[in-house]
């Protein structure tokens, strides 16, 4: 029995598009941000996310926040490279409210900030790519 219970772990192929609505993003020593979009859970998010920024970075990582239908935005402050005390970030049911909201808790740090990454799961909410 619980062999039938860790192969159901691993659904991610036989789902429809419509589950995967989670996102998560991880951050490492550095302070560079990785992120993951359309998740089928919560947990799938976060253990994929660690994964690639463990595998990416080869030093530590820290979970910052999983969403689901909505939107996740991260800024720095203006001129600043990537840092692990230079930024705010937010979720918003859409990306506009992220990014403001993002930008809002980064200025609270006492300087000028701009959107460096948003990203959405499901996909459906993100910015089209002709706006930027």
């Amino acid at each position: 029995k619980v062999e039938q219970q860790s192969a159901s772990l691993d659904t991610e192929g036989a789902v429809s598009g419509s589950r995967a609505i989670w996102g998560a993003t991880a951050i490492d020593q550095t302070g560079a941000i990785y992120s993951l979009q359309n998740q089928i859970a919560e947990k799938t998010a976060t253990d994929n996310v660690l994964a690639l920024c463990r595998g990416k970075s080869n030093g530590r990582c820290e979970a910052l926040r999983t969403y689901s239908k909505s939107c996740f935005s991260l800024a720095r402050i203006e001129g600043e490279g990537p840092r692990n005390d230079n930024f705010g970030f937010a979720v918003g049911k859409n990306w506009q409210s992220a990014e403001s909201s993002a930008v809002r808790q980064c200025e609270e740090l006492g300087a000028n900030c701009t959107v460096r990454f948003t990203a959405c799961s499901p996909d459906s909410l993100s910015k089209a790519t002709a706006d930027q």
